[in-house]
């Protein structure tokens, strides 16, 4: 009995640790350049941050886009995972087209 409850102490304790630990890994901004040959993009939040982001085949994209539509001024939402010092996207969203020239 002691050692089931002491097994779901250590999980409550895991599970709440792993939420208030949690990065979020999600962020919007607007789309500077974009390279469909290397697969990156170089993006733009609104205090002026900038990441440069990877994408593979794995990533998804929302709504039916696909990487050869989106164009430099799009502003998007992304979610990402950091591996190897790099951002990698997992899922795209465009929250808004850019403006035509």
């Amino acid at each position: 009995m002691k050692t089931k409850l002491c097994l779901w102490v250590a999980a409550a304790f895991l599970v709440s640790s792993a939420i208030l630990f949690a990065d979020d890994h999600k962020k919007e901004g607007k789309i500077i350049s974009i390279d469909q040959d290397l697969r990156t993009m170089a993006i733009q939040g609104e205090k002026g941050d900038q990441w440069t982001v990877f994408w593979t085949y794995t990533t998804k994209l929302e709504d039916g886009v696909t990487f050869p539509e989106l164009r430099p001024g799009d502003k998007i939402e992304f979610e990402y995972m950091e591996k190897d010092g790099k951002m990698w996207l997992t899922k795209v969203e465009r929250e808004k087209k850019a403006e035509k020239d």
